[in-house]
């Protein structure tokens, strides 16, 4: 999945009911107004949606918001926060090329956490990642950026939420990586994620926080945010050679074990 998360600090306003936003430097406040396009709104719920006439996104509109509704629920919960009076933006586009016009770069989705906006390829071929980016907004406006040693969950949580890549589920992703000897060691992943490449270090992180949250409760997942996990760990007095040892104990012996061929699908595409 090629996706970026933007956290810049930035002045907005938009009037409830209009697709003609103010002058800012939001990224979705330029968007919509960008001339080229032409925009129709539907909105319920605290969430917000932008699509193009006689489009895919306009055709399935009302099913659109219902999962944008839903992944903001799901992400609420996920993360033991309440609702806030913030409208979501969701603006959805076509194609990659879509939103390189719109945004500069060929992503299929992008969260602008100061605009509360979140930009997303839809078509018939493509799944929209709205829980994910959604995700986003919520971790960063809620919790800030992330501590310099918990910077491996600024995708690791998002993926957590989502908890597939593909058709799978994150844990039978991990399983199959742990097997093949890709776990690197609990201090070496937290470290340095990302040596691991996008799609491992992502399952990683999300099986991981999916275990951490089942186990301790969601509140350990802002400790962490803003703390690091050794740290957490320590305060909670918590071994985490324990932890590591239970997570990788519940990743043996899955009931249906990823194959090669569904692994290197996944790691060319990406959880798409």
């Amino acid at each position: 999945m090629l996706s970026r998360v933007l956290f810049i600090a930035v002045t907005l306003t938009l009037a409830a009911g209009t697709a003609r936003p103010q002058a800012t430097d939001s990224l979705v406040d330029r968007a919509l107004a960008n001339p080229d396009f032409t925009w129709h709104s539907l909105a319920e719920g605290g969430v917000r949606l932008y699509y193009q006439p006689g489009t895919f996104a306009e055709r399935h509109r009302i099913m659109l918001l219902r999962s944008a509704q839903a992944a903001l629920d799901k992400g609420l919960a996920f993360l033991a926060l309440a609702p806030d009076d913030h409208e979501l933006r969701v603006i959805y586009v076509d194609d990659r090329a879509q939103m390189k016009a719109l945004i500069g770069s060929p992503y299929t989705g992008l969260a602008e956490a100061s605009s509360h906006g979140v930009f997303l390829v839809c078509n018939p071929e493509w799944r929209s990642f709205d829980t994910h980016e959604i995700a986003h907004i919520l971790s960063l406006t809620r919790w800030g950026n992330p501590g310099d040693t918990s910077r491996w969950m600024i995708e690791g949580l998002p993926n957590a939420v989502d908890g597939w890549c593909m058709t799978a589920d994150v844990h039978r992703i991990a399983s199959y990586l742990v097997t093949a000897g890709r776990w690197p060691g609990l201090s070496a992943f937290t470290a340095n994620a990302s040596a691991l490449g996008e799609v491992p270090a992502a399952v990683f992180a999300a099986s991981l926080l999916r275990h951490l949250r089942d186990t301790y409760g969601a509140a350990i997942l802002e400790e962490m945010w803003r703390s690091g996990l050794e740290a957490t760990l320590k305060a909670r007095k918590i071994d985490p050679k324990l932890v590591e040892a239970e997570w990788l104990g519940s990743l043996s012996n899955p009931r249906n074990p990823l194959t090669e061929a569904e692994w290197k699908q996944m790691d060319a595409d990406g959880c798409g």
